[in-house]
């Protein structure tokens, strides 16, 4: 009995060695063996184009009549949105042809190198996402000499990300070249569930020179569509929030400054309607 005591004893020590080197293998190859998920491009996506065509009728009619709800809803929506999608027009582009290159691993970074078409050039990218636990770190790095904001861009960081593992959530900062300063202009939170459930906050950094802490919250729910514009002033937060269905097009408008900050809705033909029966 005392012999084979002795004998277990060493390999009981052996195979719990084993075990923790397998085990420490193990969290080296889960950065190696496959690589992260690319952050979703639906996190640069607001979706707004209902309000960029004209209201039907005549202009009286449109900002003061039957179609005054919807045409005061576009007033708020579409010049803002204009303002959030013109500094998401690279990093969707290069993020989505993230998607379609192949990855390489070193030192536990997963490195993406390609190319994307956008802005009728091509945008030369370098995307390195480093996992971490639970989260991925992510930097993205471009050549565009053409953007639509800013100057050109030579091996210039565009955005830095920090998601969860599978890409669908987390947060990022965008950056431009503004009077030969790299410039941070654009922050976001986003949890995107699927094509039909998804959420993204943009928010202008505390920093920036105009509209500082302003946020555009657009939500997806199904059919549903939500904007919820917060504006920061010496007064406090504005609030509007503009609701809207992407098959039927009838919404809703609830503002501060309009209709004595009631809602205000339209139906499938951009009329104004009670919201009790839109």
């Amino acid at each position: 009995m005392n012999r084979s005591r002795l004998l277990l004893a060493p390999l009981f020590g052996l195979a719990v060695l084993a075990l923790t080197l397998t085990g420490c293998d193990s969290g080296g190859m889960g950065t190696t063996d496959a690589p992260p998920s690319v952050p979703t491009p639906d996190a640069f996506e607001l979706n707004t184009d209902l309000f960029s065509t004209p209201t039907p009728g005549s202009s009286t009619a449109a900002k003061t009549g039957e179609y005054a709800h919807f045409t005061n809803a576009a007033l708020r929506v579409w010049p803002v949105s204009l303002l959030v999608k013109a500094n998401l027009i690279i990093p969707s582009a290069v993020t989505a042809a993230a998607l379609q290159a192949d990855p390489v691993v070193e030192d536990g970074t997963w490195t993406w190198d390609a190319t994307a078409d956008t802005l009728n050039q091509n945008v030369s990218f370098r995307l390195e996402g480093t996992p971490d636990g639970s989260t991925v770190a992510w930097s993205m790095q471009v050549t565009a000499p053409n953007p639509e904001q800013g100057e050109a861009l030579e091996d210039f960081e565009l955005y830095t990300a920090e998601t969860a593992l599978d890409g669908a959530s987390g947060s990022w900062s965008l950056f431009y070249r503004i009077d030969g300063e790299r410039t941070r202009v654009l922050d976001a939170d986003f949890t995107v569930t699927s094509d039909t459930q998804k959420a993204i906050t943009f928010s202008v950094p505390d920093t920036a020179e105009e509209n500082a802490g302003d946020s555009v919250r657009y939500a997806v729910d199904g059919t549903q569509r939500t904007f919820e514009w917060t504006r920061v002033a010496d007064t406090g937060n504005t609030v509007v929030t503009v609701m809207w269905d992407a098959e039927t097009k009838a919404g809703s408008i609830v503002a501060p400054a309009y209709n004595n900050g009631e809602p205000a809705c339209w139906d499938d033909t951009f009329q104004n309607v009670d919201c009790t029966t839109s």
